[in-house]
């Protein structure tokens, strides 16, 4: 994340009224409608921002960030 979107991103936290999904409060859920409708980012981009954050921080890169876990949702009901 570069230092321009930070603070768009930081005063977007939802606190207060903006928090709720009930009522006349309709702010989540139009916030979700507008994200949707953004063009999805390639995973590539992804990848390599979250590698380009890991070396700043001194952790390993990731090299290769697809995998599945066995997920049991009959032990989860």
């Amino acid at each position: 994340m570069n230092e321009q979107a930070y603070p768009y991103i930081y005063n977007q936290n939802l606190i207060g009224s903006k928090s709720s999904v009930r009522g006349k409060n309709t702010f989540r859920l139009d916030r979700a409608k507008e994200q949707a409708t953004l063009e999805k980012v390639p995973l590539k981009r992804i990848i390599d921002y979250t590698n380009e954050f890991l070396k700043l921080t001194g952790i390993n890169l990731i090299k290769n960030p697809k995998f599945k876990i066995p997920i049991d949702y009959e032990k989860l009901k």
